[in-house]
């Protein structure tokens, strides 16, 4: 073989590796494509995946923990209305209600930062007045920013959650 017709092969088959193939939305759309063009390489083809099984699992586990995220911390907010310490944290500045809020819903009732940003979604939700909804939104979005944690409190010694490293129990 002489130089020419290796550099020919050569271009020949890297125009072969660049053809595109095509994926079909159907398994009837191949074979009627695969028909037309007999000369098609069948491998190089393919038919669109639709979502797995473990995808669809994981996408409905997903709206099920929101679901669940809404409804506790709708139960929640009743919880705290009931008791009228919604009005109460109303009135208080943002900040102490933040540290309220997390420290009576992670401590007191076991629910997670998520179940506590979607209380005050719904408790912002019930308020009529623009004031108390605004004040409500925000706290819902400063709780799902802060940065919590449990230390080990300096004086008491135990464990205490921190809010934006700030202890949620004052030292009486």
């Amino acid at each position: 073989m002489t130089n020419n017709n290796l550099i020919i092969d050569f271009i020949l088959k890297e125009a072969r590796i660049d053809k595109k193939a095509v994926e079909f939305s159907s398994q009837e759309a191949l074979d009627k494509y695969l028909k037309d063009h007999p000369d098609a390489d069948k491998s190089l083809h393919s038919i669109k995946k639709t979502d797995t099984k473990k995808e669809l699992k994981q996408k409905q586990k997903e709206l099920k923990r929101q679901v669940g995220r809404e409804k506790r911390g709708k139960n929640f907010a009743e919880k705290l209305n009931k008791r009228n310490l919604t009005e109460q944290y109303s009135s208080k500045p943002a900040k102490e209600t933040i540290k309220n809020l997390l420290t009576l819903g992670m401590d007191g009732y076991r629910i997670d930062r998520a179940d506590i940003v979607e209380t005050a979604k719904y408790i912002s939700n019930q308020q009529t007045d623009p004031d108390k909804k605004k004040y409500w939104t925000d706290i819902a979005e400063q709780i799902s920013k802060a940065k919590l944690e449990y230390k080990r409190h300096p004086y008491i010694g135990r464990l205490v959650l921190y809010v934006n490293n700030e202890p949620t129990e004052k030292i009486t």
